[in-house]
């Protein structure tokens, strides 16, 4: 996809989307936050790359991972202090 002269970047955006789209990878524009979205994870065979040498627009590109939860991250810590209750209790005894 190459931008014509005099196009916004919302008409920039709204093209890459549908090119996405029609390549088998559904994407998502929302014009309030100006990005695009991809709706699912890319599978395996699937890349997405781009190059720009327009200094007008400005692409950048954020990777959301999953957050463990609170509740996650509790069992964890009280894992990690039983294991290091066992190892102060086995020195102890030893």
């Amino acid at each position: 996809m190459t931008p014509a002269p005099g196009e916004s970047a919302d008409d920039v955006l709204r093209a890459l989307t549908f090119e996405l789209d029609e390549n088998g990878i559904p994407a998502t524009f929302d014009a309030g936050l100006a990005e695009v979205s991809l709706n699912t994870p890319l599978l395996g065979d699937q890349g997405f790359f781009w190059g720009n040498d327009d200094p007008g627009l400005v692409f950048t590109v954020s990777f959301a991972g999953t957050v463990p939860s609170p509740a996650s991250l509790l069992l964890f810590v009280l894992g990690l202090a039983a294991c290091l209750g066992l190892v102060w209790v086995r020195r102890r005894m030893a």
